[in-house]
């Protein structure tokens, strides 16, 4: 997705509970000067805060860190990248998480919770990356309807 955005933003957050609900309210204001589905939006802020919790819970294991968060606008999208400097996701959890609807994968999602699980069905799309200085980056696609 080059090219030009119709919006972006860059913001830093601590990774603590206050920050979840600071985050959360931006992230709500944002989405809605884009689009005007309640549904969309309700799977949107659903979404945000399972990633941005596992952030502090998985990432950072309740310790101090930042969260940084993109929001990005392109054609119909919008989309919001997610990352920390935690510990990271193991590799079998990168890339697309389509493989995460399938009922073949039940063991992979009783091993890591179902955060992940619902944001890829929340989501028109999830990709999970490992930063190269560690961490994890996870980007969420929303279609604008």
């Amino acid at each position: 997705m080059g090219g030009k955005y119709i919006y972006y933003r860059k913001l830093s957050f601590k990774s603590d509970i206050k920050s979840l609900e600071k985050f959360l309210n931006i992230s709500e204001r944002i989405f809605k000067s884009f689009s005007k589905s309640k549904k969309s939006l309700y799977k949107y802020i659903i979404s945000l805060d399972e990633i941005f919790t596992n952030c502090i819970i998985h990432g950072y294991k309740n310790r101090q860190g930042v969260i940084e968060v993109e929001y990005k606008v392109y054609k119909n999208w919008i989309i919001t990248d997610i990352s920390d400097n935690g510990v990271g996701i193991r590799k079998e959890l990168t890339g697309s998480l389509e493989f995460l609807k399938e009922n073949k994968y039940r063991k992979i999602k009783e091993k890591i919770g179902y955060g992940l699980t619902i944001t890829s069905y929340l989501a028109d799309k999830v990709i999970v990356g490992k930063k190269i200085d560690g961490g994890t980056k996870v980007s969420l696609y929303f279609i604008i309807k």
